[in-house]
This record gives structure tokens, sequence and C-alpha cells, in this order.
């Protein structure tokens, strides 16, 4: 009888001890899960940025911004929202994006991508409405022109910051294009009203 109160007593301090061990290791937990929570979904958006996912790659890219919005991983995922929005082709949020990410990080490193995303996502928006229609008459017309005239001021800015930034050959392609459209435009223009 008294080996098993002291066996009771023993499994009884056992108990105790793992229950504090177990809580005190619980709390360290927490502060890991954050990080741990960080980085998975970090490696969750370069995982279906690289499968060209880029529907889903923008949604937990802006759910990592939002959750941790001073995090280890905060500038690449506003940098990254940009790609993933023109990739999307969704050129008016990845001009938005382009424009928060430069405002934010006006030294950052890789803010040349960014004046380079936002000149080519005004480019290709520019590019889809000189598809558009003829039969629209002349606000179209007007409104061609004026999203033209962006594209191009967009990507001049872009060229007068970086010249030698490794998008600046691209950059100056995309004017002569720019170039060549509004004078086609302005051709056609003056054939309508001729």
């Amino acid at each position: 009888m008294k080996h098993f109160k002291k066996l009771n007593i023993l499994v009884l301090a056992l108990a105790l001890l793992t229950s504090v061990f177990f809580t005190s290791c619980a709390s360290d937990q927490e502060v890991i899960t954050e990080d741990i929570a960080e980085k998975r979904l970090y490696d969750q958006a370069q995982r279906r940025l690289k499968t060209k996912n880029f529907v889903s790659a923008i949604l937990t890219l802006e759910t990592l911004e939002k959750r941790f919005p001073f995090g280890k991983y905060a500038e690449q995922a506003q940098i990254e929202l940009v790609y993933a929005y023109y990739k999307s082709v969704n050129y008016e949020q990845a001009i938005l994006a382009a424009e928060r990410f430069i405002s934010l990080h006006p030294r950052h490193p890789n803010v040349d991508y960014a004046y380079y995303i936002k000149g080519l996502a005004k480019f290709n928006n520019d590019k889809d409405l000189f598809a558009s229609a003829p039969f629209l008459g002349e606000m179209t017309h007007k409104r061609e022109l004026a999203e033209a005239k962006e594209s191009f001021e967009d990507l001049s800015d872009f060229i007068t910051r970086f010249p030698e930034s490794e998008y600046a050959k691209d950059s100056r392609q995309k004017i002569i294009l720019v170039k060549s459209n509004k004078a086609a435009k302005h051709m056609e223009i003056g054939r309508f009203y001729l």
C-alpha cells in the first residue's frame, strides 16, 4: 500500500511537470508559428507564380501583405504583386500596385522594375485600345491617343530615370511602337475627315 501511494504521488508529479513543460512549449510555439505562417504564405505564393497560377498567387500575396504588413517578405510581396497583376492581364491593378510600390519604396533596388511594369502595363492597355472597333467613332480615337500619350510618357520617364536598367532596351522598342501606333491613328483620323 505504501508503494502504491508513492507511485501515485510520483505519477501525479510527473503529470504536473509534463503539463508545465507542454504549456511553456506551446507559448514558444505561438511565436514560431507566426514566422512559419509568413514563410508558408510566401512559399505558397512562389509556387503559384512558378506554375503561372497568377490569380491564386495574387490572393496569396495580398493575404501575406495584409497579415504581415511589416514582415520579412512584405516588400517582396508588393513587387511580386505588380508582376502577378501584370501577368494576369489586370493592367489597371498592375499600374496601381506599381505606383504604390514606388511611393512606399522610392529607393528600393528594384524600383526600376516597378516603373518598367507601370509603363509596360500602360503600353499593353494602350495596345488593347488600338485594337478596338473602328465603328465607335471619334471619342474612341481621342481616348486611344490619350492612352498612347500616357504610355509614351511613362516609358520615356522610365528610360530617363533608369537608362542603364536591364529593361531600358525593351522600353525603347515599346516607345517606337507607341510612336508608330500614334502616327497610324493620326493618319486614320485624317483619312476619316478627308
